[in-house]
């Protein structure tokens, strides 16, 4: 599936699933087409509905770093800044899987299989949609093509 944010710096753009799942391990492999900098792309988890936005997020950029967020319907709160990820493959042209373990409040990042960080957060509990996500900050059309997305539910 071809995933493209036509405008920079009009927020993220996303696309969930139906099931709902709380503790899971989630991952999206992922090649980019066009793609510089700080654009980003990643995947989305508890999401309690499809329109509003809120949930986590765990995205990377196009020059390897990884952040995580959540959004409560207003604002973003940020529980991992930017950080760089040395497993990432940077620019256009590449493939990366992103993951993340999720254990009740416990989200353990991983870039092509290596663990990048370990982040704890209760803000949403419940189960929720999962998906992925993009935000294009520098490149107009800012595409990436996702390769497949994985979900294994966890006890």
């Amino acid at each position: 599936m071809l995933f493209r944010s036509l405008a920079i710096q009009h927020g993220r753009r996303w696309r969930l699933t139906y099931p709902f799942a709380r503790n899971l391990y989630l991952e999206g492999t992922f090649t980019t087409i066009s793609c510089a900098g700080t654009d980003h792309y990643g995947i989305m988890f508890r999401a309690p509905q499809y329109n509003d936005g809120i949930g986590y997020y765990v995205g990377l950029s196009c020059k390897g770093q990884v952040f995580m967020d959540w959004f409560d319907g207003s604002k973003s709160h940020t529980l991992l800044d930017w950080t760089f990820a040395p497993s990432a493959l940077t620019g256009k042209d590449q493939t990366n899987r992103l993951g993340v373990m999720v254990a009740d409040q416990q989200f353990s990042i991983y870039v092509n299989g290596v663990l990048v960080k370990t982040v704890t957060n209760d803000s949403l509990v419940d189960r929720g949609h999962f998906g992925v996500f993009v935000n294009a900050t520098e490149t107009p059309n800012f595409t990436f093509k996702v390769e497949v997305i994985r979900e294994w539910d966890q006890p």
